[in-house]
């Protein structure tokens, strides 16, 4: 006896008929996890509590291209979405790096006043911590 969401265990049952099919390899699937937005956190759950660790890993995939600064890895994108309600549809860029050009206070204003949703990161040197806020 299983008691769990409904809504997701026909995710989970199709799921584990495509892995033993030869045909599909899981191809398809990307476009079904984009499909599910806010949900997919909660399909990710279903595929930990069934221990499914490819379908964790595909999930996970999802979020490589959501930000390019090399700041957040995989797991720390996945837990800021997760965490912040940010849309999975966005894609953020970068609009400001001191790789890029040399701090200044006005440089980070004029590149970062007046952009809506602005996600602030800021790594610390000497720790490598992540730290941020949002506008």
């Amino acid at each position: 006896y299983i008691d769990r969401s409904p809504i997701y265990f026909e995710y989970i049952l199709d799921y584990l008929r495509e892995t033993s099919s030869e045909k599909n390899k899981l191809d398809n699937y990307k476009l079904k996890l984009e499909s599910y937005d806010r949900k997919i956190f909660e399909l990710y759950d279903e595929a930990e509590y069934f221990e499914l660790e490819d379908l964790k890993n595909r999930i996970m995939q999802l979020f490589d291209y959501k930000f390019s600064d090399g700041i957040l890895n995989r797991s720390m994108t996945f837990d800021l979405i997760r965490l912040s309600g940010f849309s999975l549809s966005n894609r953020y860029r970068l609009v400001y790096s001191i790789q890029d050009e040399p701090f200044s206070i006005q440089n980070f204003h004029s590149n970062t006043i007046n952009k809506e949703q602005t996600l602030i990161l800021i790594m610390a040197k000497e720790t490598n911590n992540v730290f941020g806020g949002y506008r």
